[in-house]
């Protein structure tokens, strides 16, 4: 499967990365490198900060999201559908920083790439130490 996915991605994704926006972006977007808080009591969370920016690099700002989006699904990999959990954080994105239709077209790809690269990378560190 990780195969099919990086030959979807040189084939369709790395041709047209010098056409996308380009940032620095946070690349480690996860549930221990973001600060919440609490609008109301017992209501909903805003971000109130990030922390931990030794990932920063200058990269497609399309992979900010997927690197997040993709944190989000392995947490919660016991659920039914995982991907309900990506349509408001896509929509909340949106509104501080809209990406663009041709980003968002490829977004759904980045993230099954970034999905490959952790459990492939995750494998690989535990074989180096179980």
């Amino acid at each position: 499967m990780a195969t099919t996915v990086f030959e979807y991605f040189s084939e369709h994704i790395e041709p047209v990365i010098p056409s996308l926006r380009h940032r620095i972006i946070h690349g480690d977007c996860n549930e221990q490198n973001i600060l919440l808080r609490g609008i109301q009591e017992g209501g909903p969370y805003e971000v109130s900060g990030i922390l931990d920016f030794g990932d920063c690099v200058y990269s497609c700002l399309v992979f900010n999201l997927a690197i997040l989006l993709t944190y989000i699904m392995l947490l919660l990999v016991d659920d039914d559908d995982p991907l309900r959990y990506a349509t408001p954080v896509i929509h909340a994105y949106q509104e501080v920083l809209p990406l663009e239709t041709s980003e968002l077209q490829l977004l759904y790809y980045c993230v099954l790439v970034r999905i490959c690269l952790s459990v492939l990378i995750g494998a690989h560190s535990y074989r180096q130490d179980p």
